[in-house]
């Protein structure tokens, strides 16, 4: 019995030091999967004197992407590791010539990296560039973690209008989540220039030609087509909407959020409008916003993303998300989704989920992405060394069907066999034994109510 045992604990030790590679190789798909290294957007705040703008160019940084080194210093306490974030940021008109180039430059500290890098954690900032009436395109480089996939970053077209000029066929937006019910507090997102899904309170924030005046704007919110290799969820999202034209002005808080003021006409190139949208029916997809001056021809228009940042990485393959459903749908059901091509199948998947919602006031399926979400978990959590996919394995499909266990151990019992317990307190009130073999496989053995 205790050669067995040792054999037991040998085979675990060695499908724990695979599983454990293999784990790390699959958070850093998932991280990569869930969003990129860095974001930024670009705000613009007009000058009440001249044909100028500030322009806060704005900065979001996946610090779980970041090379950690450990400090030396021992008068340095902010943290055991560190990692310096170098940004070059620079704006070119429209020959091409570089008007502006500025330095972002921070560090981070942690105190255990390893926690930081299984989480999706940010750190924000923001440089100001100064410039004229014309078009730009901003572009960010990175200076440090190059080895680290760090990209350069070009955002959408930043337009300053010049004085009296009315007929421009593009604007500059960008997205922000409103904190008030009067959308006087704004907090933009920074994310490329797009819009992240879900969202609901939403407030686009758009810098129009002060010349372009009328007593409101309709505004239109229009999904447009899918392309080939589009993740396709349902169509059709189409938002009408009004805003009544008034003179406000932009101010950054001290927090680094955007206060709205009705102040006088402002006698600047141009002028930022706040166009409130309740985008909780809006599904990840390209749109194109549309403005129209009442009474008037003029429109301007602004095409964008929204995307889903944090989207599991089961659900982007289409087969695989139709493979780990075996254990929630029938198997009748699930040859039906299969059938026709790949887009008739996504809008097959996404119409079986869609009946499976309980809140269908909103286009976000909680019940899916949590489901995928526990499947992204089993996936890399309950690996073993014959059984590389955790979401296939008896623990895993627990995990996925019932969620954390409220309580896990690990023993021998009376047999002389290892086995784990996974207790839930909740509202499952089961206990699952699972036995591990000497291949170092967990087999579900037991299955029983919990005793009050």
């Amino acid at each position: 019995m205790k050669r067995i045992a040792l054999v037991v604990m040998i085979t675990l030790i060695a499908a724990a030091a695979v599983t454990a590679q293999r784990g790390s190789q699959r958070v850093k798909q998932l991280q990569q999967a869930y969003g990129d290294q860095y974001y930024a957007d670009a705000v613009i705040l007009p000058n009440m004197e001249n044909d100028s703008a500030a322009v806060q160019v704005r900065i979001r940084v996946n610090t779980s992407t970041l090379v950690f080194s450990k400090v030396n210093s021992f008068q340095e306490q902010r943290g055991e590791y560190y990692a310096t974030i170098g940004l070059s940021v620079e704006a070119r008109d429209a020959v091409g010539v570089v008007r502006q180039r500025v330095r972002f430059v921070d560090t981070v500290f942690v105190d255990n990296y390893e926690t930081l890098a299984e989480t999706s954690s940010y750190r924000s900032g923001v440089v100001t560039l100064s410039l004229a009436a014309g078009s730009y395109n901003i572009s960010i480089e990175p200076v440090t973690n190059r080895d680290n996939g760090f990209r350069k970053l070009s955002l959408p077209r930043v337009v300053i209008p010049k004085t009296g000029q009315k007929q421009i066929a593009s604007v500059s937006c960008i997205f922000a989540h409103a904190a008030t019910q009067e959308y006087d507090l704004l907090v933009p997102y920074v994310f490329n220039g797009n819009l992240p899904f879900p969202s609901s309170r939403v407030a686009v924030i758009a810098t129009i030609p002060q010349s372009l005046r009328a007593r409101s704007f309709d505004v239109w919110i229009r999904q447009q087509p899918y392309q080939e290799g589009d993740i396709r969820w349902w169509t059709g999202v189409d938002i009408h909407t009004t805003v009544s034209d008034r003179s406000i002005n932009l101010d950054t808080t001290d927090d680094g959020n955007i206060a709205v003021r009705a102040t006088a006409d402002l006698k600047s190139t141009g002028r930022s409008i706040v166009i409130p949208v309740n985008a909780s029916d809006v599904v990840p997809g390209r749109y194109l916003l549309t403005l129209v001056a009442e009474g008037t021809s003029d429109t301007l228009r602004y095409a964008f993303n929204v995307e889903w940042e944090s989207m599991p990485l089961s659900l982007r393959s289409l087969s695989y998300a139709l493979d780990v459903l075996a254990y929630v749908c029938p198997e009748e059901t699930l040859d039906s989704l299969r059938e026709g091509d790949d887009a008739a199948q996504r809008e097959q998947l996404m119409e079986w989920w869609r009946r499976q919602d309980k809140t269908l006031g909103t286009a976000h399926n909680e019940r899916m992405a949590e489901y995928y979400r526990r499947v992204d978990r089993a996936s890399y959590s309950y690996a073993t060394l014959l059984e590389p996919d955790g979401a296939f394995t008896d623990r895993g499909k627990v995990y996925i069907l019932y969620g954390e266990p409220t309580k896990v151990d690990r023993k021998t019992n009376k047999a002389g066999d290892a086995v784990e317990t996974w207790i839930y307190n909740n509202g499952v009130r089961t206990v699952f034994v699972f036995t591990i073999e000497e291949d170092g496989q967990y087999r579900l053995t037991t299955v029983q109510p919990l005793r009050k």
